[in-house]
């Protein structure tokens, strides 16, 4: 029972990071680029000292930019958070772009390729 309630409560944590990292990446930053950014998942390490922030874009083009500038502004990022959210540790935050509709694309371009 115990281990549910911990889990349960590491999803609330990881969904409000989430959403709070989008908030400031899309308002507080004043950066219009990162406006073309969305997160799109938040996973917490077991002792919530890391946060893996995936996220992804539109501008598939404009991806190393994206993940330049978000490399750059990491540390300003960690310390917005800390004062949205009201957390025992701010965990350092990893931004790793989220592939996955790519992946999609191609996995459906293989099965067109295979049906004709």
């Amino acid at each position: 029972m115990r281990d549910q309630s911990v889990g349960h409560k590491k999803k609330i944590v990881e969904n409000n990071i989430k959403n709070a990292v989008n908030i400031i990446l899309k308002q507080d930053l004043g950066n219009i680029k990162f406006k073309d950014i969305s997160v799109t998942n938040v996973t917490l390490n077991k002792d919530k000292s890391v946060a893996k922030i995936y996220w992804d874009t539109y501008l598939v083009e404009e991806n190393l930019v994206f993940e330049k500038l978000l490399s750059k502004m990491g540390s300003k990022v960690r310390t917005m958070l800390s004062q949205k959210l009201k957390l025992r540790y701010t965990p350092r935050l990893d931004f790793i772009y989220d592939s996955q509709f790519i992946e999609e694309e191609k996995i459906t371009k293989i099965l067109d390729e295979q049906k004709s």
